[in-house]
C-alpha cells in the first residue's frame, strides 16, 4: 500500500461514522498514529482511546507527542499488568480488567451523553476478545456502534492480524459497522 492509499484509507476510516480498521501488525498503527489522531482533533473530535493491549500512560505519551491537549484513555490492562497500579493522569480512566466490558461500556455511554464530537477508538478487537467470548464482544461492538449512530459520534474498532479471529466472528462485527479499512 503506498502512501496515497493510507491516506485516503485514513481519511474515509475519520469520516465514517462506525468502522473496522484491520491491520496486519501493529507497526501499521504505531506508523500513522500522529497523522490519524492529528486529522482527528484538527477536525473538532476529542479522541477517547480504549486500550485493551498498551498500557494507557504509553497511549497517553503518544498522543501528548502529537500536540492533543483534550482526550480521554479507558486503560482496562494497566491493572492486569501491575501490582501497584502508577497513578493515572486526569485523563486516563483505570478499569479492572479487559473482560469487564460492563463497565467499559457504562463508561463509554457516560462519555457520549456527556461529550459532543467525540472519536472513539477500540484497540483492539483482538485483544478484547482473548478476555471475553464472541458473543459477549458482540453484544459490546453492538451496544456501542448503536450508540455512536444514535449520537451521531464516530466509533472505530481495530482488529490487529485477523488471523486469531473466527472470520464468522469478523462476519458478525462486519454487520455493525459502515466502513472496512485494511492498511
Amino acid at each position: 500500500m503506498n502512501g496515497d492509499d493510507i491516506t485516503n484509507s485514513i481519511k474515509r476510516l475519520i469520516n465514517s461514522n462506525v468502522s473496522l480498521l484491520l491491520l496486519n501488525e501493529r507497526d501499521k498503527l504505531n506508523d500513522n498514529f500522529n497523522y490519524i489522531f492529528n486529522n482527528i482533533n484538527s477536525m473538532g473530535f476529542m479522541p477517547i482511546y480504549v486500550t485493551g493491549s498498551v498500557p494507557g500512560d504509553t497511549i497517553e505519551s503518544q498522543l501528548s507527542s502529537t500536540g492533543i491537549k483534550k482526550y480521554k484513555i479507558i486503560d482496562t490492562i494497566t491493572s492486569s499488568l501491575y501490582r501497584k497500579i502508577p497513578k493515572p493522569s486526569e485523563n486516563i480512566i483505570v478499569l479492572d480488567s479487559p473482560a469487564d466490558l460492563t463497565r467499559l461500556s457504562i463508561n463509554l455511554e457516560n462519555m457520549i451523553n456527556l461529550e459532543k464530537n467525540l472519536f472513539i477508538f477500540i484497540d483492539s478487537i483482538t485483544s478484547f476478545s482473548i478476555y471475553n467470548s464472541q458473543n459477549e464482544m458482540l453484544r459490546f461492538i453492538h451496544y456501542i456502534s448503536s450508540l455512536t449512530h444514535e449520537k451521531k459520534q464516530k466509533t472505530v474498532f481495530v482488529v490487529m492480524s485477523d488471523d486469531g479471529l473466527d472470520s464468522a466472528f469478523i462476519d458478525k462485527v462486519r454487520s455493525f459497522v459502515d466502513e472496512e479499512i485494511k492498511l
